[in-house]
């Protein structure tokens, strides 16, 4: 109850705030102020005071000020709006932008001198052949700089990423997890489902896993507890975010039971058996999933004379190897990279173990791809695996019909709800195809309710000088930021589905109110700075179009015509009102997702 306040009355401080500056204005040049309004539409209740009616209003998205001589169908009074010469007016149609943007100097500043807290910025999971892979980044390396501008939150570099300048490299500099600092040359890459550009790098997760456990659940049955920390995973120590990455990604898709090392509240440690379990939702499949096994790149170090690309890594140890996260998983567990045995130049070969190459290493250097053809792995006693399926198979034909992609198996399967379903295979090594019928079913799963944290750092500044200039230097790229993103959408590089509207502001807010008053704070801060710039924009029937129209005034020496004006407005309404639907139906298209 107590964030969701927070959230109504955040957003209503920053509108509160934005016309404050137009009251103000107005009230400095001489001008009656005849309402200021909360919200839209029929009063609810209110005041009055100096002659203004302070009022809150039925619809709680916006606010507004209304003046005396807005409209004007006479010669104005001295009191209105349009007997005030263009420097007062300039003044009072500004004054909403100035207030926003002194109420986010004023703040972030203070903010900063308190402590607030952002992302760590430091490399999480990389994505094999991604633009950071590439470059040179490995896991656990802290982003110091981009394009020497120094990085203090992993969102920032994600936004200085996605709203950069295609064909443009980022120049990085990156301290790693012994100390060295090197350079890097990042060149982010368009990804065409986000609708901008990536480095193909996440945010570092908190090493430490809290459970969510609810009674009568599967994990409670299996001896898992509201609170409990997991430790270890098949015996290896989650001692930090890369151990808890890649565990984790192999212990919840491996299909097999996994031992869990838990640590209760009160410090006691024990050891726990979890299975794979029927879950109500789990929807009928056949328990295949795509190989991704086939050495893309090496990109440097011992693995490189030890695979070779094209190579297909077919198990490690006595584990069969299908994606990324079972060879790291192995090595993990090994300690090193145990035996692998792989597919090279149309033979099998066996390779020895190798004590001197680790998981993190592995990670670094090696990117494993899907292969051209539709080739999957199989899970363990599942439909597919029962009916017949091998690891590596080719997926030729789903009933008769030609099948390139595992999605569009996926979509025949779940089409035919429960019916058995025909697949035609090239089994590894073989040359002549195989018919296997599979009866789908809810395969079991394991229900491994952990909360995943981004780890976060707290940005503080003792000296209260600094504070300021952080606070300012903030503020600054907030306002750069804005102006760039309308700059790429405009252009294309940025997709216009990812622009917000109120329901997407009330949500980020309420989740900040969730988080404490200061990250609260900040972001409303933020919000403030957007407004302050959007209302600069010469949109008439905004801020900014009233500014333009003073300025034209004042170079022609003349007003425009009331009708020119009106259908300024009127193009200007029109616009702002197709921009409020298209923001709110890419919001709700968004919660529908």
């Amino acid at each position: 109850m107590l964030p969701l306040l927070a959230t109504i009355l955040g957003i209503g401080l920053v509108l509160f705030i934005h016309e404050t500056g137009h009251y103000v204005a107005a009230r400095m040049a001489g001008v009656r102020v005849e309402v200021f309004s909360i919200g839209m539409g029929p009063r609810i209740f209110g005041w009055k005071w100096r002659g203004c009616d302070f009022r809150i209003s039925l619809v709680p998205f916006g606010a507004y000020v209304r003046m005396a001589g807005e409209e004007m169908t006479r010669e104005a009074l001295p009191d209105e709006l349009g007997a005030q010469p263009p420097r007062w007016r300039f003044f009072i149609f500004a004054g909403g932008i100035l207030m926003n943007f002194l109420f986010a100097l004023l703040l972030i500043p203070a903010l900063f001198r308190i402590g607030v807290p952002f992302y760590a910025p430091v490399a999480g999971q990389i994505e094999a052949g991604g633009p950071a892979w590439q470059a040179g980044m490995e896991q656990g390396d802290r982003i110091l700089s981009v394009n020497g501008k120094p990085t203090y939150g992993f969102l920032n570099f994600m936004s200085t990423v996605a709203l950069s300048e295609a064909g443009q490299p980022l120049n990085l500099e990156v301290e790693g997890r012994e100390g060295s600092r090197r350079s890097l040359v990042l060149e982010p890459k368009y990804d065409k489902v986000q609708g901008f550009r990536r480095a193909g790098v996440n945010p570092p997760l908190e090493s430490r896993l809290e459970l969510q456990v609810e009674e009568e659940s599967p994990a409670w049955e299996a001896g898992l507890r509201q609170g409990d920390q997991l430790i270890s995973l098949e015996g290896v120590a989650l001692e930090t975010a890369f151990e808890a990455d890649h565990m984790l990604a192999f212990g919840l898709l491996s299909g097999t039971p996994i031992r869990l090392g838990l640590e209760s509240p009160e410090g006691d440690t024990r050891e726990v058996v979890l299975h794979p379990q029927l879950l109500p939702e789990a929807p009928p499949a056949v328990g295949i999933h795509l190989w991704q096994n086939r050495v893309e790149e090496i990109r440097s170090g011992p693995l490189k004379g030890h695979l070779q690309e094209g190579d297909w890594i077919l198990e490690a140890g006595d584990q069969p190897v299908a994606r990324r996260d079972q060879l790291l998983a192995a090595c993990l567990i090994a300690g090193g990279l145990p035996p692998l045995k792989i597919f090279r130049q149309g033979q099998e070969i066996l390779l020895p173990a190798r004590s001197d190459i680790d998981a993190r290493q592995v990670a670094s250097d090696l990117w494993l791809k899907s292969h051209e053809e539709l080739r999957v792995g199989v899970t363990p006693g599942g439909p597919a695996a029962l009916a017949g399926f091998r690891h590596g198979d080719q997926i030729l034909r789903v009933d008769d019909r030609i099948v390139h992609e595992l999605v569009e198996v996926a979509k025949i399967v779940r089409s035919k709800e429960e019916e058995e379903v025909r697949f035609t295979l090239l089994h590894p090594g073989e040359e002549e195809p195989v018919q296997i019928t599979v009866q789908p079913k809810s395969s079991p799963r394991i229900d491994l309710p952990v909360n995943l944290f981004y780890r976060e750092e707290i940005v503080r500044r003792d000296n209260m000088v600094d504070a300021l200039w952080l606070g300012l230097s903030e503020a600054n790229r907030m306002v750069h930021e804005v102006f760039l993103t309308l700059n790429r959408m405009i252009t294309g590089q940025v997709d216009r589905k990812n622009i917000g509207g109120i329901l997407t502001i009330g949500q980020v807010t309420y989740q900040r109110a969730n988080k404490g008053l200061v990250p609260l704070l900040f972001f409303l801060a933020m919000i403030s700075i957007h407004l302050g710039v959007l209302n600069l924009l010469p949109i008439p029937a905004l801020d900014g179009g009233h500014l333009l129209f003073v300025i034209i005034e004042k170079l022609r020496g003349r007003p425009l015509s009331e009708r020119t004006q009106g259908w300024f407005n009127l193009v200007g309404v029109v616009a702002v009102l197709g921009l409020i639907l298209f923001t709110l139906w890419q919001d709700i298209r968004r919660l529908m997702e």
